[in-house]
């Protein structure tokens, strides 16, 4: 299935992949999965046709988001590539791995050396700000 081969304007982006319906779309993909399947068994490949199951054209979209994402694509452009109205849908098929997730907290670990003395310096002012604040009680009290 070469779906993209038939475009009359391969590079227009607004342009369909297919103009079919969803349902027909969907039912050919799901023919199209059945004869891979098929021909891996036949040719001995059995790993390969049992990655097959549970692929479906939906699951698929997941997976293009999800990569998109996990390869730091913003979510905006997730939304603008898949077509998706809203970006509330574009974070419901674009959840992040624990692992994709640590790295983007590791990005903030290595702190150049000039933020992290204007750091110190922060928490040197909050630290004579708040023993002032506590100072200026212990007077009021004792008032």
């Amino acid at each position: 299935m070469d779906l993209a081969a038939h475009r009359a304007h391969p590079g227009d982006p607004e342009e369909l992949v297919s103009r079919g319906a969803y349902r027909t779309v969907s039912r050919g993909f799901v023919r199209a999965v059945a004869a891979a399947r098929i021909t891996l068994w036949a040719a001995g490949r059995e790993d390969e046709a049992a990655r097959l199951d549970g692929v479906t054209w939906h699951a698929l979209r997941h997976t293009f988001a999800s990569r998109l994402v996990a390869a730091g694509v913003d979510l905006r452009t997730v939304q603008e590539l898949g077509g998706w109205k809203t970006l509330s849908m574009v974070q419901r098929y674009a959840h992040l791995s624990p692992d994709h997730l640590a790295a983007a907290v590791e990005k903030i670990v290595a702190v150049p050396a000039v933020v992290a003395s204007e750091a110190v310096s922060v928490r040197e002012h909050r630290q004579n700000f708040d023993s002032a604040e506590s100072s200026s009680r212990e007077v009021e009290v004792r008032h």
